[in-house]
């Protein structure tokens, strides 16, 4: 032991201690009221941005990871997500959330792959779809065929004389209506085997991560399990007339009309515990055209007063709508995809297939045919990387157009005598 280490301490060292960590303290806190004093100015800068300019988005200012932190009805339901398009809006104003059903739009979170068929595919016929590899159609009094876009070849996977209707794509099936029975079967995606009759009665089906929702023709509201072949009735109706509009993870979405047109929109929980609850009402069907629910988003055509027709789009819960396309003649359901809207109307005697890309709003035709009469009877239907016209244009004109979104709208596949060709 040296001499130091007998030196008697002195209180000089931890004085000098106490002090540094006062200092600290003191500067810590001088930091946090410098923030707070920040976030205080920041929010005031906001609220007053919100007021002069009800529409802007102060998401714009945060950081993306922030965005999930700020509560939509902090913002009036006016929130946008991606998919909102650079085209005409109209906001009703609104503080409060619109009477009746809401739901957030993390409702809506599905997994594309999941899904059996796109709605707007469905509630014009379904008729075609698609998994990875191959575009599955139907070909009324045919059967169902298995398309490769790869190479352009095809086979006829499941024989069938009868009217077929609303493909979904499952994992290991594919399911259908026939028209003819009414029944709602599966069959072997692989071979076109094990056809297995699964409800009868049914008018329009939809297939979403292995749950089958359907409306029957005595207007039940269902929903199946594939897994098991259980069905519980969510809903029923003895004189109303019920169509499906869509779903969400946990809801189902349908109209039922009276006999006097007016149209009453209802939801229940896919569990069928809940009562019904009623979110929209409208006076006139007619004034309300083709609903169709994807992704959170409500899809309808309104009239002019020139006979033509807007198509809009609305957030579920929220009473903004925004005019995605003008002037349009009422030809089809809009379907949904992504960020694209697809979507087919008549121009003269021409009936015309267009993609509307919802972010910048771009139209690109994507297949056509001529010669079309006011009593036609043509479906769009989109299949992915192909799109097809079916149906008749005339009364004595049956055409099944196909066409690659890859090529020109003018260079078109032909469906005759069971084979494709150009």
């Amino acid at each position: 032991m040296n001499e130091k280490d007998l030196k008697p301490r002195t209180g000089d060292g931890d004085r000098k201690k106490r002090k540094r960590k006062k200092q600290r303290k003191t500067g810590a806190k001088r930091l946090l009221i410098v923030l707070g004093t920040l976030i205080i100015l920041a929010a005031a800068l906001l609220i007053s941005a919100k007021i002069a300019w009800p529409d802007v988005d102060l998401l714009f200012f945060l950081p993306e990871t922030a965005h999930q932190l700020v509560h939509e009805e902090l913002l009036s339901n006016t929130t946008t997500t991606t998919t909102e398009p650079v085209i005409e809006t109209t906001t009703l104003p609104t503080t409060t959330k619109p009477a009746g059903h809401y739901a957030p739009i993390e409702e809506f979170a599905f997994e594309q792959s999941k899904k059996g068929n796109l709605m707007g595919n469905l509630l014009q016929g379904g008729k075609a779809w698609h998994d990875n590899d191959y575009i599955y159609h139907i070909v009324d009094c045919d059967g169902i065929y298995r398309f490769y876009p790869g190479s352009e070849t095809f086979y006829r996977l499941y024989a069938s004389p009868d009217y077929l209707a609303n493909l979904n794509v499952g994992e290991e099936y594919l399911y259908f209506t026939n028209q003819t029975d009414k029944k709602l079967y599966s069959v072997k995606k692989k071979d076109g085997k094990e056809l297995t009759p699964l409800a009868d009665n049914v008018k329009t089906a939809y297939l979403y991560d292995g749950i089958i929702y359907y409306i029957t023709y005595s207007n039940l509201v269902c929903r199946l399990d594939t897994a098991d072949g259980s069905s519980v009735t969510l809903y029923s109706s003895s004189s109303d007339e019920v169509r499906l509009v869509g779903i969400s993870l946990t809801r189902v979405y349908f109209t039922a009309t009276d006999s006097f047109g007016t149209c009453r929109f209802w939801t229940v929980d896919n569990e069928g515990e809940e009562k019904p609850v009623m979110f929209r009402e409208v006076a006139n069907q007619k004034e309300l055209v083709a609903p169709v629910l994807e992704d959170g988003f409500l899809y309808y055509y309104t009239p002019n007063g020139d006979g033509s027709f807007d198509l809009q789009r609305q957030k579920f819960g929220s009473e903004n709508t925004v005019t995605l396309v003008e002037g349009a003649a009422v030809a089809s359901y809009a379907i949904v995809d992504l960020n694209s809207l697809f979507y087919a109307h008549r121009d003269g005697d021409t009936f015309i297939a267009k993609e509307l890309n919802m972010n910048t709003g771009e139209k690109v035709v994507r297949l056509k045919a001529n010669q079309v009469t006011d009593d036609n009877e043509l479906m769009y239907q989109h299949g992915g990387s192909y799109d097809f016209i079916i149906g008749y244009r005339n009364p004595k004109s049956w055409i099944y157009y196909g066409s690659c979104s890859q090529t020109s709208s003018n260079l078109i596949m032909y469906f005759s005598d069971g084979k494709w060709a150009y």
